[in-house]
């Protein structure tokens, strides 16, 4: 464990410098590539449009279970990224105002 640790340590600096060197900058465009098949950013578009029309009512009082505590209609999950450069680029293409959505009042929620 401490190894690994050491070896993470020692290239975590470098690490996207690496990638490109590694992947001749193809990784960059594998991860744009990966935002626009999720079409997050029309997406997320959409989702704010519908919600702030009644629909967001709607939605309030199909799922309210009186906490207030309303989830996010669009929730995106990065399981392993790495260096979080995806969470991140999904966090742009989403517009969220915020990288980390704690206070639940965006219809969008990038974690």
């Amino acid at each position: 464990e401490g190894r690994v640790k050491q070896v993470f340590q020692n290239v975590a600096d470098n690490y996207d410098a690496m990638n490109d060197f590694m992947s001749a900058g193809l990784h960059r465009l594998w991860k744009d590539e990966l935002l626009d098949m999720t079409g997050v950013g029309p997406m997320a578009k959409a989702v704010r449009r519908r919600a702030s029309t009644s629909y967001a009512s709607d939605v309030a009082a199909s799922t309210d279970d009186g906490a207030g505590d309303e989830a996010p209609i669009l929730s995106i999950l990065d399981v392993a990224g790495g260096t979080g450069d995806v969470a991140f680029r999904f966090v742009d293409a989403a517009g969220c105002q915020e990288r980390a959505k704690s206070s639940r009042r965006d219809e969008v929620s990038v974690t």
